[in-house]
């Protein structure tokens, strides 16, 4: 039996919730920050999936969505919200009607689910596939994952909270606190309070080198604010061998640009230094670092060999944690209420005695496995800090981090020793009272790995916000001349925020599972084996990891190794190892696996469709997410389905960028995500003529479907696209009775056949009047109106330009490239350079593109000639050349350009369009310019006529 989700998707509902589950920080859902990790899927999308998946497939009525949408969480019409502010409640926080309680009446029909279903996610990482499966009420639910970060995560995301529900929540709380008052205790000497009163927050770290020519520390600063926000900056003042950093309260005069940097005029106002005036500019670019002294600059590669003869002479002494640095300001109070002050010498000596204690205690915590000595492995990620002399990954922190870190690691250990005997002493058998032990801990661990996030030598001070932004910001290690550091002792901050902060997560999951009764089994392992034990799962549902978008392997390290030491006894099954296993890991590593990265990665992909498709029910549904926008990759994410078995029912895309206004939907196409579903493929190959009878009848009658769900631009490409892959594959692999193309071929071909036909559809019902205009233009408005924008993918921009007429050569090539409105050039979509085309708007072309009498290079010139000042006339006379429907092709681009565009020059072309058709189209002017050039041009051919009669 078809599925609803097969035929229907919520798409502008499902991509409006999935971008108000992202619009903050502290609206984060609270799987998303429980614990950092790298990747995971908006809920709400994830959970009308889960829905869909196990519903029938009926016709859509808008009294039927409406019940749908509000029995999945969506309370609220966000059609009807288009640049107003949402009046009804984020679908996220919202539980759904469970399945087993599901019954929608509307029209004489009455719709249930198909079954309460077993669902999996084998690649489950994050967790939002399988947690959306446990909300809705699967019977049972299975989540996978060969990292064991990840699996710690899903065991407190998703098992836990079903399993022990609010006496967790009390519990964790109770021992968490206890575990912070002690460490508070036992760390108190190594943070003392600063002289106006009270505790600071965090204190900010610039890394130094040492100057060759004068020999004074040189600081280095990425720039010289602390806090734009708050108005404090460092001044620098060279006072006799040494370079001090004063921190000073300023004001902001003026900005000017250098490059792409802005740095700003400020003045002290202030304190000993008031009046005085310096520029925000640092003294480092490219790694090179210029003395603020006597302007010497250092190479990079001098940098980096001084910080790793550095690290060698300290470690030579016995110290750990050293890094050359300089503690230059600490942080009083928090929000509005943030102050700023130098660093006291009790303050710079309570750090040198944390370095001094963790120099002898040493030996004692690496003997007592509190702290990790695990080489960092090279890697993608991780070969960057070698230059630097970072070889380990306790050098990552500072002296009072690690001594700080390894006393919470002796704390957690214990704690997970106080929960099993006290549980044991309530009568519980020793299983019981272990597995109980391992929840509390577990949360606790997470705890911790908030603090090793944000407390380390790779985080950095935000100086717009005055806040430390974590580790992970960038979803990749990075290098950092300054850093944050907590104080751990902090009532707001420090331990205490890691805590509260864990702890609000927890609260926020068992309230989202309170009345699951679904059975919930986390198992650690690869994707590729853990799914041979199944065969009869309704619905698999996996966000697999895209190519090299995220080494989750390499990242993952970092907390591991400090997790181990807690957890390697807990969950021997995924801490065995000293580092994270990364052997069988679905991903594109070029420093791993060097040419073979990319054949391995696919083959491995492919082995896991294949035993998945092993593990479904003959009936069941494989759903997958893939965030990947790049049409080459999603092609070949299709081709993998179809060899393993597959075909494919259905495509969906989902923005998780939406604002508010529907029109800009879909402009970051980078940013799409596209849900697959697919079946187990039944028979063994078909016919050409026989798949491709009625093609175009089926397109088309899908593209007016999808239409009247309010579907439009890029979602009708997707749709007609998913259509004609359904009838492709359903007969996979299609035969050519006359040999002349392979089964890919005639796959391309459909494709580009679909995307034709929603093309001529779109022009005729959009923009009639561009049919018959050039091509180069037609392809200009198209691309914005179908939602790509100004960077397109290749093989998207080859699709619109085939269905354009281009039959001869690359189809790129002939509308785009030779009629100078575009070029080729290569982006980053999620780790792997792609092929793209850039569409310039009228300020990003020269003079010469300009000349051809195109449509858009007319409409490019007036748009030019608008912006210097020109007379209305002389830009009427430069529209008459497009001729009468000149500004009928104006008002379709005006209507399909973004309405909010980070591209300022292509944000002037809309403006400026807006003029042209307010100022000279909608008064004729461009009319009367036009009889002004016809009546020219018949009093020329006049004069020459009368000229010729003269002779």
């Amino acid at each position: 039996m078809r599925r609803l989700i097969e035929k229907w998707f919520p798409v502008v509902e499902a991509s409006s919730e999935a971008a108000r589950e992202r619009a903050g920080g502290n609206m984060l859902p609270p799987t998303h920050f429980l614990h950092v990790y790298w990747t995971r899927k908006p809920l709400v999308p994830s959970r009308i999936a889960a829905y869909l998946a196990v519903l029938p497939e009926i016709e859509i009525s808008d009294e039927i969505r409406k019940q749908l949408l509000y029995h999945v969480g969506i309370k609220g019409d966000p059609r009807a919200v288009i640049r107003r502010k949402f009046e009804y409640p984020r679908a996220e926080g919202q539980n759904p009607t469970p399945l087993s309680r599901l019954s929608i009446r509307a029209e004489g029909v009455e719709i249930k689910p198909i079954k309460i279903p077993t669902g999996a996610d084998f690649m489950a990482g994050g967790g939002s596939i399988p947690f959306e499966m446990i909300r809705v009420g699967y019977e049972k639910v299975i989540a996978g994952e060969y990292n064991p970060v990840a699996f710690t995560i899903l065991k407190a995301s998703l098992e836990y909270p079903v399993k022990y529900g609010e006496k967790l929540v009390v519990d964790v709380d109770k021992y968490g606190k206890k575990l912070i008052k002690k460490l508070k205790e036992e760390v108190r000497e190594y943070y003392p309070e600063h002289p106006i009163g009270g505790q600071p927050e965090d204190y900010v770290w610039i890394k130094t080198v040492k100057c060759p020519k004068c020999g004074r520390e040189i600081p280095i600063l990425m720039n010289k604010w602390l806090d734009q926000d708050k108005g404090y900056a460092l001044y620098p003042e060279v006072k006799d061998d040494e370079i001090k950093l004063h921190v000073v309260k300023v004001k902001k005069i003026s900005s000017r640009k250098q490059g792409n940097k802005t740095i700003d005029l400020v003045e002290v106002v202030e304190g000993p230094f008031k009046g005085i005036k310096f520029e925000t500019d640092g003294n480092q670019a490219g790694g090179k670092v210029t003395c603020l002294a006597c302007n010497y600059t250092l190479s990079k590669e001098e940098t980096k060999r001084q910080y790793k003869e550095f690290i060698e002479e300290k470690e030579a002494q016995g110290y750990r944690g050293v890094h050359p640095h300089r503690m230059v300001a600490v942080v009083m109070g928090t929000g509005k209420n943030r102050k700023y002050y130098e660093p006291t010498s009790e303050m710079i000596e309570a750090y040198k005695k944390a370095e001094e204690d963790l120099r002898d205690q040493w030996d004692e915590l690496v003997a007592r496995e509190l702290v990790p000595i695990q080489q960092i492995p090279i890697g993608q990620e991780t070969e960057r800090f070698i230059p630097w002399g970072i070889q380990y990954f306790y050098q990552l922190f500072n002296a009072r981090q690690l001594l700080v870190h390894a006393k919470l690691v002796k704390l957690i250990r214990e704690t997970y020793n106080e929960v099993l005997n006290e549980e044991l002493s309530k009568g519980k058998s020793r299983e019981e009272a272990e597995d109980y032990a391992k929840a509390v801990t577990t949360y606790l661990t997470l705890m911790f790995g908030k603090v090793l996030d944000y407390n380390s030598t790779l985080t950095m001070w935000n100086r717009p916000k005055g806040a430390i932004a974590h580790t992970f910001d960038t979803h990749a290690y990075g290098w950092t001349w300054d850093y944050g550091e907590f104080d751990m002792i902090s009532q707001k901050g420090g331990a205490d925020w890691a805590f509260e902060n864990m702890l609000k997560a927890l609260k926020g999951l068992v309230k989202r599972v309170k009345d699951s009764n679904s059975q919930v089994e986390v198992i650690y392992g690869d994707a590729e084996e853990a799914t041979q034990k199944y065969n009869d799962l309704d619905v698999i549902f996996i966000d697999p990891p895209y190519y090299g978008a995220v080494q989750h392997g390499e990242l993952s390290d970092y907390f591991y190794v400090w997790f181990r030491l807690i957890l390697k006894d807990i969950y021997p099954e995924a801490y065995q190892f000293l580092e994270v296993p990364k052997s069988e890991e679905a991903v594109y590593n070029e420093v791993r696996w060097k040419k073979l990265a990319e054949k391995r990665y696919e083959e491995k992909l492919r082995r896991i469709f294949k035993n998945m498709r092993e593990a479904l029910a003959d009936d069941g549904l494989l759903l997958i997410w893939f965030a990947h926008k790049a049409g080459e990759a999603w092609i070949k994410t299709v081709k993998a389905l179809l060899d393993a078995g597959y075909s494919i029912s259905a495509m969906w895309s989902i923005h998780s960028e939406y604002k508010h206004s529907l029109h800009i939907a879909g402009k970051a196409a980078l940013r799409t995500s596209i849900l697959f579903v697919c079946r187990k493929r039944q028979g063994k190959g078909a016919w050409l003529p026989d798949v491709m009878r009625d093609f175009d009848e089926k397109i088309l009658k899908r593209i007016e479907e999808l239409e009247s769900y309010g579907l439009f631009g890029p979602d009708l490409v997707m749709g007609a696209q998913a259509e004609a892959l359904r009838i492709v594959s359903e007969g996979w692999p299609v035969k050519d009775p006359s040999g002349e193309r392979t089964p890919e071929q005639i796959l391309d071909e459909a494709l580009n056949r679909a995307v034709g036909i929603v093309i001529n559809h779109t022009l005729k019902k959009v923009a009639p009047h561009i049919a018959d205009v050039d091509a180069p233009t037609k392809f200009y408005v198209l691309a914005y109106s179908l939602g790509y924008g100004d960077i397109i993918d290749y093989d998207d921009a080859r699709r619109i330009a085939l269905a354009l007429g281009t039959t001869e050569g690359d189809p790129v090539e002939e509308i785009v490239i030779k009629h100078n409105i575009g070029k080729f050039q290569k982006v980053d979509v999620e780790g792997k350079r792609t092929k793209a085309v850039k569409l310039y708007n009228a300020f990003e072309r020269d003079e010469k593109s300009l000349k051809e009498d195109l449509m858009i290079n007319i409409l490019h010139r007036a748009i030019r000639a608008l912006e210097d000042g020109e007379s209305i006339d002389k830009i009427a006379t430069i529209l008459a050349k497009g001729g009468h429907y000149i500004c009928e092709v104006a008002k379709a681009l005006y209507e399909v350009l973004p309405e909010e565009t980070k591209n300022k020059s292509l944000q002037k072309e809309k403006l400026r369009l807006k003029d042209i058709l307010v100022g000279i189209c909608n008064v004729g002017l461009h009319e009367i310019a036009i009889e002004r050039m016809e009546e020219a041009k018949e009093q020329k051919r006049l004069d020459e006529f009368i000229k010729v009669r003269k002779k």
